[in-house]
C-alpha cells in the first residue's frame, strides 16, 4: 500500500478539486457532496456502498493501483480520484 495516501478528489460541474488524505471520512464526504443528485435508484444504492461500503477505502486503493484516475459519472457531474503524487512508487 502507498505510503502517501495524499489524493486529488474533484466532482466536475460541483467542486473544485481538492487534495485530501485517502480515508473513510473524505470518501463519506464525496457520498454526502453527491447524494442528493438526480440518479437512478440502482445508481443510488451502487454509490453509496461504493463510497461508504466497508470495503470502500480497498476498492479506490485498488483501482488507483490499475488507473492512473478514477472518473464515475453521476448525473451531469462527475467524481474524479486520482493520486496527489502518482510518481512516487508504492512503498
Amino acid at each position: 500500500m502507498r505510503a502517501d495516501r495524499e489524493v486529488v478528489v474533484e466532482i466536475a460541474g460541483l467542486e473544485s478539486p481538492t487534495i485530501c488524505d485517502l480515508a473513510p471520512a473524505t470518501l463519506a464526504a464525496i457520498w454526502a457532496s453527491i447524494r442528493f443528485l438526480p440518479m437512478p435508484g440502482s445508481q443510488h444504492q451502487l454509490l453509496e456502498r461504493y463510497f461508504e461500503g466497508p470495503c470502500a477505502e480497498r476498492n479506490v486503493i485498488n483501482h488507483l493501483a490499475a488507473n492512473p484516475f478514477l472518473a464515475i459519472p453521476v448525473g451531469e457531474c462527475e467524481v474524479r480520484i486520482r493520486w496527489a503524487n502518482p510518481d512516487l512508487q508504492q512503498a
